[in-house]
């Protein structure tokens, strides 16, 4: 398995990360699982678990989900200035990631962005699964 996963890797899968099914999901848990274990080693756990449980606290019943979706763009930014050298280019993987993924959520149809938004998650919770196996802080 190739360990890290490069920025144009992330743009040529992004449609199976958003549109994830039975046919391309081995796929899209390996691309997780060498992002969360390569990109975002220099990451600490709990900061990464602070994205991901902001991102489980998103309600797609009410309105203004997506408005909640987008304000995670400035708060990984915000963190990418408090941090390391190391923890920075991890954060700027994953920012990378989240900028692309909230964009391609914005361009779907109305009805289409929460499926995409749903499979974004699993993905996630897949990233923050592979990555506290290497990564214990």
């Amino acid at each position: 398995m190739n360990g890290y996963v490069k920025r144009t890797e992330i743009d040529n899968n992004l449609n199976d990360i958003l549109n994830l099914n039975e046919n391309n999901a081995l796929k899209v848990m390996n691309l997780a699982e060498r992002f969360g274990k390569y990109n975002l080693r220099n990451l600490a756990s709990t900061k990464l678990r602070k994205f991901y449980d902001y991102i489980l606290d998103i309600d797609t019943n009410k309105k203004e989900w997506f408005v909640r979706l987008v304000l995670l763009k400035p708060k990984i930014a915000y963190n990418i200035g408090k941090e390391t050298k190391e923890a920075k280019k991890s954060l700027e993987d994953l920012e990378y990631l989240v900028n692309k993924v909230i964009d391609k959520i914005e361009e779907a149809k109305n009805d289409e962005k929460i499926k995409k938004f749903n499979n974004f998650k699993k993905f996630f919770e897949a990233v923050v699964a592979y990555h506290r196996i290497v990564n214990k802080n």
